[in-house]
């Protein structure tokens, strides 16, 4: 085991990707469990290609649909699968059919057959691969050998090293992953207007909780008491914050963590542990309220994704969007006060000027 785990870890360029050595034990970590499918191998045709893991109420639902306009992106069965937290427990637990076996692993070796591969043997993919292209239109994957597809689950972000080591087994190191982020503020905001609005189908419904009437003064109070609890600061040991914190939100449901999940820096850092930071490309929700923008924004995106960039999206309107009434100035006032040092922190981690986010 230990051979193969080493095998693995050279051929994958593992070396080249730990910068630190939180990464070194992180990244042994999701590669010992990689390992436990001794089949599994690297050179299968990558599936998904994308996936946006957050954050919640930045915009993930929009930039998921301007990708699928895109004519070489193929749509996943689900915009948010949530394979990897919300319904771990329920993928272990599955059992795949034979039948739903050979037509996930002909799409996974459709590239190399497409490639003129002179291999007469398939690789055999792990079982959580698998299981994950349930997700996705895995007919039209067939139909289309030179198509990409992703997913948008932006709880995934919150869930840190955890969910980053689940999804690195099921769908490899050279997964695209896209971050959409706007002001933390204006973001705990409207992630209780979204949760508090009983609209919308059962399911949705379910999956934003329960505020039972709770105003967001006290959602927020209530959030920022469990991260006093952990001393959280922006300097803080970002394995402790989510051992501590992220690890001990619910699964299921959205209407939680209304501050917590504005702390993007900490949460950012558990996944670059994991993902080496070329993996990543950061899309701004501030830089797609004009459409000229906006397309500036798609064609970065484009190029991150290796389809052609001079595609221009075509329905520009924002999707999920509310209208509500503006946040109350004492409650933005003390947000901005609290995130500051934390946003301070994220321009550090990724070399941009967030200065708006706090002198509004």
């Amino acid at each position: 085991g230990h051979d193969k785990l080493e095998v693995a870890m050279k051929e994958l360029n593992i070396t080249g990707m730990i910068t630190d050595a939180e990464r070194a034990d992180s990244l042994k970590v999701a590669y010992e469990e990689l390992m436990k499918s001794s089949k599994w191998a690297p050179c299968l045709r990558q599936v998904p290609n994308f996936v946006i893991i957050g954050a919640m109420k930045c915009g993930t639902t929009s930039l998921y649909d301007y990708i699928c306009q895109h004519p070489k992106v193929i749509r996943a069965r689900q915009k948010e699968p949530h394979v990897f937290d919300w319904k771990w427990e329920r993928i272990q637990k599955l059992r795949l059919s034979n039948d739903v076996v050979k037509k996930h692993r002909e799409v996974l070796s459709l590239q190399q057959k497409a490639i003129g591969s002179e291999s007469t043997e398939s690789p055999t993919p792990p079982t959580l691969q698998l299981k994950y292209l349930l997700a996705f239109d895995v007919e039209q994957l067939n139909k289309n050998a030179d198509s990409i597809t992703g997913e948008a689950t932006p709880s995934y972000l919150l869930g840190g090293a955890k969910v980053a080591r689940r999804l690195l087994y099921a769908a490899g190191h050279k997964v695209k992953l896209i971050v959409t982020l706007r002001d933390p503020t204006l973001r705990a905001f409207s992630h209780f207007n979204m949760t508090c609005d009983m609209s919308g189908t059962e399911a949705q419904r379910k999956a934003r909780g329960h505020v039972a009437g709770k105003s967001f003064e006290e959602l927020v109070s209530t959030d920022l008491k469990e991260l006093e609890k952990i001393n959280v600061s922006p300097a803080m040991n970002a394995k402790v914050f989510e051992d501590e914190y992220l690890s001990k939100l619910p699964q299921g449901h959205g209407s939680h963590s209304y501050v917590g999940r504005g702390l993007y820096a900490l949460q950012l850092k558990r996944w670059f542990t994991v993902y080496p930071r070329s993996s990543f490309h950061f899309v701004f929700l501030d830089n797609m309220s004009k459409e000229d923008e906006l397309h500036e924004e798609m064609k970065g995106v484009f190029s991150f994704l290796r389809i052609p960039d001079s595609y221009q999206v075509e329905d520009t309107k924002r999707k999920n969007a509310r209208k509500y009434k503006r946040m109350p100035q004492d409650m933005e006032e003390k947000l901005r006060k609290f995130y500051a040092p934390y946003n301070r922190e994220l321009e550090k981690l990724l070399g941009c000027d967030l200065s708006h986010w706090t002198s509004k």
